[in-house]
């Protein structure tokens, strides 16, 4: 089913004010941007923004779970296995921390710890890691009495550390830090 022209002007609208208000959390944080900010930057009137979003604060589920989705279209394709999807989620989730910056990352980490909500961020990367240990387990890569919801909490422990050490220092490069990540996470594994 193909969308109206009305349809798609409305998905390019909303893209444009999610980007904007990407770069602008990314450049100074959601607190010290406004609607006003957002709109002018994406070239729309306020009142488009309030069309997509009932406050500013709702834009960062939109903004955060971008990235991942885009980490989950990718191993719904990629060859390999356990060792190879959790590296591949690991490198990609902790480097688009990076690439976002100390302020959207801090931002996100804000919004999840004000309430857990069934489609936020950190329930999309739950899901996400568990889905490639539930994958190892189908495919006889981890053991069928693998305490799969422990290993989750366990590797989204390590991973929201790493972007809380990340925010906290003013966001020092996260290069060895991934490395050793994926080293300590393949211990787990091996232990699980």
């Amino acid at each position: 089913m193909s969308l109206t022209k009305r349809q798609q002007g409305a998905l390019v609208t909303k893209r444009k004010i999610i980007e904007a208000a990407t770069e602008l959390i990314s450049e100074n944080g959601l607190d010290a941007i406004n609607v006003e900010d957002i709109t002018n930057k994406a070239g729309v009137s306020k009142g488009t923004f309030y069309t997509y979003f009932k406050k500013k604060e709702e834009i960062i589920d939109v903004v955060g779970i971008g990235p991942i989705a885009k980490i989950n279209e990718a191993l719904e394709t990629m060859q390999g296995g356990l060792h190879e999807k959790l590296t591949y989620f690991i490198k990609t989730y902790l480097k688009s921390v990076e690439d976002e910056g100390v302020y959207l990352t801090k931002d996100y980490m804000v919004n999840e710890l004000s309430s857990y909500k069934k489609d936020s961020r950190y329930a999309y990367d739950e899901e996400s890691i568990k889905a490639i240990l539930l994958e190892a387990i189908k495919n006889k890569e981890l053991n069928e009495s693998c305490p799969v919801d422990d290993l989750t909490n366990m590797i989204m422990s390590m991973i929201y550390g790493i972007s809380y050490v990340y925010v906290k220092k003013d966001g020092p490069s996260l290069t060895s830090l991934i490395e050793d990540t994926v080293v300590m996470i393949e211990h787990l594994i091996k232990e699980a």
